[in-house]
């Protein structure tokens, strides 16, 4: 499986380096935000992405804007099998959602529908939500919307408004949600979109 991925923050890190990991996957390119002030310093930096693509030696590519002709052009040029997208930062016009033969997936950081658009994890702390969680839809012009191919949750602790392993041990759940993405990526090798059935997964701990 050829795919590119999408991401920018630190958040988005542990699935391009399990991704990158994985022996039936090939990670052709990153493409990730340019380097841009960061931190107290205001130093420019690269995202921490781009640090996780360096670290296993991956291609990289930092366009202004993915709206651009030469961003279309790049995707084509790689031609593949899917794009894997995670808190990238711009919104993705839909004449590039055609270009991967099995579209873009998104991992999104709460139970679409609800709290569709940016700092989802924020808006469900401050709203006193039970439980914090994932979606991994499939990608299409409406934001943030699309075919929901996985869930996942776990609940909020009222001695942790802001549960320990978003800030301290993200992989506990991500071990869970990335084996959904690699099935998800596995089964539309195989199957058209409309076959690809929900499926809701949870993290005990």
């Amino acid at each position: 499986m050829r795919i590119i991925f999408c991401g920018t923050p630190e958040f988005a890190g542990p699935s391009l380096r399990r991704l990158a990991a994985e022996p039936g996957i090939s990670v052709e390119a990153v493409i990730t935000q340019p380097d841009r002030p960061r931190g107290r310093g205001q130093h420019v930096s690269n995202s921490p992405v781009k640090e996780a693509a360096l670290a296993n030696n991956l291609q990289i590519y930092q366009p202004e804007t993915i709206k651009s002709d030469s961003a279309q052009e790049f995707l084509k040029r790689a031609a593949p099998d899917a794009v894997v997208i995670i808190a990238y930062g711009q919104i993705i016009p839909a004449r590039l959602l055609t270009i991967p033969r099995l579209g873009w997936i998104n991992l999104h950081a709460s139970l679409l529908p609800r709290y569709r658009g940016p700092n989802p994890i924020a808006w469900t702390v401050r709203n006193g939500d039970p439980e914090l969680g994932y979606t991994i839809h499939r990608m299409d012009a409406e934001f943030d919307a699309g075919a929901i191919l996985a869930q996942a949750s776990r609940a909020l602790s009222v001695q942790y408004p802001r549960p320990a392993w978003v800030e301290q041990d993200p992989h506990a759940l991500w071990s869970s949600v990335l084996q959904v993405i690699e099935e998800c990526l596995s089964v539309a090798s195989v199957r058209t979109p409309a076959a690809l059935a929900i499926r809701e997964i949870s993290a005990s701990g």
